[in-house]
């Protein structure tokens, strides 16, 4: 399965790391997040 990439550049989007233009391309998805890790994380910042 391939991801989509996003042009710093130009904002365009594509299947390829790196852009036509020439241009670095990101993943333009927020990080995950789990209620479930961040309990486990919380416990551990407060021992």
């Amino acid at each position: 399965m391939k991801t989509m990439y996003r042009c710093i550049e130009c904002g365009k989007y594509s299947l390829h790391d790196k852009c036509q233009c020439g241009g670095k391309s990101i993943h333009p998805y927020p990080a995950r997040f789990s209620l479930v890790k961040e309990k486990k994380f919380r416990r551990l910042y407060r021992k």
